[in-house]
Parts: C-alpha cells; sequence; structure tokens
C-alpha cells in the first residue's frame, strides 16, 4: 500500500514515475499466472479475488506476437469463481482487462485514450483468433462479460473524454463508470486515490492487527 501511495507522487528529479514502476508494482510484467507466486503481486489493491483467476497475463501480446498489441493485464475466468482447469477451447465466462497510465498523465484526446485502447481490445478478441501465451484460442460468445478498468489519474482532459462519452460519476467523485451494451463490457475509470481508499477500507480490520 505504502509503494502504490510512494508510487503516484513526484520523485526527487520532479517527474511522476513510468506506467511501468505502477504496473510492476501490481503485477509483474511480462508474467502469467503460472509462473509467479501469490504474494509476488498486489492484485488485492484492486479486488482480492482477481488472484484466484483462471489465467492472468500482464504486458504479453496477443498470439505470444511481439508484433501484436497486448494489454496491460489481461485476466480469463469461467462462470465460477475458482478454476485450476487448462483453456480447453470453451468460451469464457468473464474477461477483465487493465489499462494502466502514468500518474498525473494529461494529453489524451478523443482518439487517443485508455477507454478506446480497452474497447479496441474487445473487438480484437471477439474475432475469436486471437491466442493466449499458449497458443490456445481465447474464445468469445454472446455470453462473454468484459470488465474493463482504466487506472489513472482523473486529469482534465480525461474528465472530458468520460464525460464525452456520457460516463457517469462514481458517487465518491473518485472514478467514472459505463456499461456499454453492444460490447457486453462495464467500463470504469479507476482513480489511483480510489485504489488506495478503496483497498484501505475493505482491509482496515486487516491492517490494523497487523499494526501497518
Amino acid at each position: 500500500m505504502e509503494l502504490l501511495k510512494k508510487g503516484i507522487k513526484k520523485n526527487d528529479d520532479d517527474r511522476f514515475n513510468k506506467e511501468s514502476y505502477l504496473h510492476n508494482l501490481i503485477y509483474p510484467m511480462r508474467r502469467i499466472s503460472g509462473e509467479i507466486e501469490y504474494q509476488s503481486h498486489n492484485l488485492w489493491l484492486i479486488d482480492e479475488r482477481l488472484a484466484y483467476s483462471e489465467y492472468i497475463s500482464s504486458d504479453i501480446p496477443f498470439n505470444n506476437n511481439q508484433k501484436e498489441e497486448r494489454t496491460d493485464i489481461l485476466i480469463l475466468n469461467n462462470p465460477v469463481a475458482v478454476s485450476d482447469e487448462e483453456n480447453t477451447g470453451r468460451e469464457y465466462g468473464t474477461i477483465v482487462i487493465f489499462e494502466l497510465k502514468r500518474p498525473m498523465r494529461d494529453d489524451y484526446s478523443r482518439a487517443e485514450n485508455p477507454i478506446v485502447q480497452l474497447v479496441d481490445y474487445v473487438n480484437k478478441l471477439s474475432t475469436n483468433k486471437v491466442a493466449d501465451k499458449y497458443g490456445r484460442i481465447i474464445k468469445v460468445g454472446d455470453n462473454t462479460q468484459f470488465y474493463l478498468y482504466a487506472i489513472c489519474d482523473l486529469t482534465p482532459n480525461l474528465i472530458k473524454v468520460a464525460e464525452d462519452e456520457d460516463f457517469k460519476e462514481t458517487p465518491d467523485k473518485r472514478g467514472y463508470y459505463k456499461y456499454h451494451d453492444k460490447k457486453h463490457a462495464y467500463i470504469e475509470i479507476l482513480s489511483y486515490d480510489k485504489i488506495i481508499e478503496d483497498s484501505e477500507k475493505r482491509n482496515r480490520i486487516l491492517f490494523d492487527k497487523l499494526g501497518i
């Protein structure tokens, strides 16, 4: 938690950390779930349940091809909460995608922003021509539900993009959300402040017991 709080602040050189710093803090880049231990990542900062997903990839390009696009974090699940089965060609019940941005970045436009990136990933996956690192097709069906999260600061340009796209502000005013009917996708902009605040609320009892 303290590393995340520190990571979104300016360094001694008066610059913010790059996106990769926050990415590696949440989940090591260029790794998949079968390659690291539970304690090697911090997905619990967002949601503890994510750690028990069937397949997690971090900065792995589609089709394991370096020339292809890559999601920051891609999480595949069956309708059940916990599964240890391998990809045998069935359709996935839920697909979660995270796109992370450098703290306080504010050069977004209608054409280039994390929302557009996330929807583009959905379009790509929905072709049913994209494979995971093991070469298995990531199958998407009519009942596949997408959960898309942009993790970034709520800077003026991003707020304008969200409001122009008819996103609603979260009750705590720390993020924005929308449901895209045609893509079967829930899209949420999660600010770093919201992640920290929500995580502290969820884990307050545990933190008190640990004295942290």
